[in-house]
């Protein structure tokens, strides 16, 4: 992984508890939606669709706050203030793509740790 900050589970295990499965099965889910959110964010960027931007923006703040990325939601959040006004195209565009890295590498990083726990039966420890 590049820069990005390390997936901290400690706030997901708060609201689903201890159970791996549990955790399992909101990751899941983070790894169907985040991609889709992606795609989203790009794609609002390029067409200079600055309310689909700020929506897009809006919605992956709490997968993020869940997964204890705080710098990925905060970018989110920039984005979704300056995607309000339509100003700062060129900064809006780098955080989009900074952004668009950074969940890349945290899906890839989800996906390492769900492949070796399927080869173990145990849930790869990320950071707790």
């Amino acid at each position: 992984m590049s820069n990005t900050e390390p997936v901290n589970l400690s706030k997901l295990r708060s609201y689903v508890g201890d159970s791996d499965s549990d955790v399992k099965d909101m990751i899941n889910l983070f790894l169907q939606i985040i991609p889709q959110q992606k795609e989203k964010l790009q794609k609002a960027i390029q067409e200079r669709n600055w309310g689909n931007l700020n929506y897009t923006a809006h919605q992956i703040k709490p997968s993020l706050d869940i997964l204890g990325l705080s710098e990925a939601k905060e970018k989110a959040k920039v984005i979704e203030t300056l995607a309000k006004t339509g100003t700062e195209e060129k900064l809006m565009k780098q955080l989009v793509d900074e952004l668009s890295q950074e969940l890349e590498d945290v899906c890839n990083e989800l996906t390492s740790s769900f492949n070796k726990e399927d080869d173990s039966n145990t849930m790869e420890p990320l950071s707790k």
